[in-house]
């Protein structure tokens, strides 16, 4: 589906919308004042059967002007009362940001907090004894050595220190990292987050966007 460059603004709002045929757009643009967009888009009456030959594996291309071209696979689609569920997405590897905040402190230096959650899925499975995880969050550094996990629950943990903890649940792709103690004063609205998962191809991101900040300079989010 090619959506027309001719998208609708809802009144004073951030959000877009837009109709082709019996399609329509809706897009929610700088969310809580940072680069995140939410996209969706809903087709009503639509004949797809010639197009999808195998349900359980869907691509879904999203195009943006001429710089964004990223097509993910919907796989373990399963129809239950006549509706289809994605259950995963690939090609993996696969990583994506679901929430990222960092707390300023500005009245002490190195007393800032980090709290992030994301998704990560690789193409095999995820050996806590010899995979190591880097990750940078702007300007600081996480290193999660190889061998360095501890099982808790149903996932992995990492937790060296009291200041910080990092979790994954290999099952359902789920990171999180929360820190403290840290000097973020080099942040920026501006910020960039980078992870690599040693022994596994391709997982290997580099990730830029724009943070929010509320106008005390202490909380930055996307």
């Amino acid at each position: 589906m090619t959506v027309p460059s001719s998208w609708t603004r809802l009144g004073k709002t951030n959000v877009y919308t837009c109709k082709q045929g019996a399609v329509t757009g809706r897009i929610t643009c700088r969310v809580n004042g940072s680069s995140k967009c939410l996209f969706k888009f809903t087709g009503l009456k639509l004949t797809l059967q010639p197009d999808i030959t195998s349900l359980p594996d869907v691509p879904v291309r999203l195009q943006l002007g001429d710089d964004f071209d990223q097509t993910v696979v919907a796989r373990g689609m399963t129809v239950k009362n006549h509706a289809a569920r994605m259950t995963s997405a690939g090609p993996l590897p696969l990583f994506y940001i679901e929430k990222l905040t960092v707390i300023r402190n500005l009245k002490q230096a190195g007393r800032d907090s980090l709290v992030f959650k994301g998704r990560l899925f690789l193409s095999t499975p995820f050996d806590p004894n010899a995979d190591a995880l880097a990750m940078d969050v702007g300007p600081h550094s996480i290193l999660v050595p190889a061998g360095a996990w501890v099982k808790a629950g149903n996932g992995l943990r990492y937790k060296p220190t009291r200041q910080l903890t990092v979790q994954l649940i290999p099952t359902t792709g789920a990171l999180s990292i929360t820190a403290s103690g840290i000097d973020f004063s080099a942040v920026t609205t501006g910020t960039h987050v980078s992870l690599s998962v040693a022994n596994h191809a391709g997982a290997d991101w580099d990730y830029g966007f724009l943070l929010s900040v509320n106008k005390a300079g202490t909380v930055y989010k996307y």
